[in-house]
């Protein structure tokens, strides 16, 4: 749980991108998408940042799964396969956990 003085420093940065936001484009639309960007940072205090978030983010993590699927399409076993597909992404995105 988070303390009570890192969520007011959230919700005091929310409020400050709000201001900001009106501020720098008082006459954009606000899209649904941003639209929802404040009730759900208050609602989950978000620690990480859109990028973990966003459509991209998931859609760069999928075309990288499938460039590492295709090094082990030769494996008859799907659940190796899987496995070896799940170790591989680990071993590329956490290297510092297997150096000895």
């Amino acid at each position: 749980m988070l303390s009570f003085k890192i969520t007011c420093h959230t919700e005091t940065r929310i409020d400050t991108f709000i201001s900001f936001y009106q501020d720098a484009f008082p006459h954009a639309t606000v899209t649904p998408k941003l639209h929802n960007v404040v009730p759900f940072l208050k609602k989950w205090k978000v620690k990480v940042g859109f990028g973990f978030l966003g459509e991209q983010g998931a859609e760069s993590i999928h075309a990288r799964f499938n460039a590492i699927r295709r090094n082990f399409t030769n494996m008859p076993n799907r659940v190796t396969r899987l496995q070896a597909i799940l170790n591989e992404h680990l071993t590329q995105v956490c290297p510092q956990l297997f150096v000895s």
